[in-house]
């Protein structure tokens, strides 16, 4: 599972539950992971610029072999 803590509150309306996602890490940006969005926090967070957040957990596919 990933967990995410930044969706804007601009776009939390478009995500919903089951739907396909994406996950790209900083570290393997060429290696993008499939996902499914499993739930989204009901409450948003405020970020420290004072923007509201929510929390976002995707179940992930398959791993990668990075030294492929």
């Amino acid at each position: 599972q990933f967990v995410t803590s930044n969706l804007s509150e601009r776009y939390v309306g478009n995500v919903r539950k089951g739907a396909p996602a994406e996950v790209l890490l900083t570290a393997y940006p060429d290696y993008p992971l499939d996902a499914v969005v499993d739930r989204i926090a009901p409450q948003g967070t405020e970020d420290v610029s004072g923007a509201v957040v929510y929390t976002v957990y995707l179940d992930v596919g398959e791993t990668f072999d990075s030294t492929t």
